[in-house]
């Protein structure tokens, strides 16, 4: 069972990096004016992170997602479609506003970090198509339970796993990244 408060401390650390600031700066070919923090409850419902403010003019918001497994590096986007805690409600990937996914995953070396940047509402349109659940019918595509908890409050997700060599045949707008250089200290336990 995942500890919901080291997963948040570990992606918070990845969160707020200055490598990850400068990766954000090159992928959206602008400096970045302001990075705002998300922190009251009612912005994080609509599903955000942080908002970044450009040097062109443009503000995003950023939902962040970190993949915290480290004994086996994930070729797939984890994607959470159903949330239950006693009632069942839609997973981020539908609830989500916001524009663009960052999607974090360490490899078992601690050699390397991987970044994918998505534009989430075109993903969350794509898992409603006849080609998605086709995808998902003939197992290409796995559906991964996971449970959670904090303090004694403990919650069921599903999740998609989308391998990403189906998403880079689909016209989803994709940026991948190999970063090598990122510090992972802060991910050692």
């Amino acid at each position: 069972m995942r500890d919901f408060y080291k997963d948040l401390i570990d992606s918070n650390n990845l969160s707020e990096s200055k490598e990850i600031l400068d990766l954000y700066e090159k992928k959206f070919h602008s400096k970045i004016k302001n990075r705002i923090k998300i922190t009251d409850r009612s912005s994080q419902k609509k599903g955000y992170d942080i908002e970044l403010h450009l040097e062109d003019g443009r503000i995003l918001t950023i939902e962040e997602k970190f993949r915290p497994d480290s004994k086996k590096f994930y070729p797939d986007l984890l994607v959470e479609i159903k949330h239950t805690n006693g009632d069942t409600r839609m997973g981020w990937l539908y609830k989500s506003n916001a524009e663009i996914l960052a999607y974090f995953q360490r490899k078992p070396d601690d050699s390397a970090f991987n970044l994918t940047l998505w534009k989430l509402k075109e993903i969350s349109e794509w898992t409603k198509s006849n080609n998605f659940l086709s995808l998902l019918d003939l197992g290409y595509i796995k559906e991964i339970i996971s449970h959670s908890n904090i303090n004694k409050n403990q919650w069921t997700t599903i999740n998609y796993a989308i391998p990403f060599n189906i998403l880079k045949k689909t016209n989803l707008n994709y940026k991948a990244n190999k970063i090598n250089y990122l510090p992972l200290e802060f991910f050692k336990s």
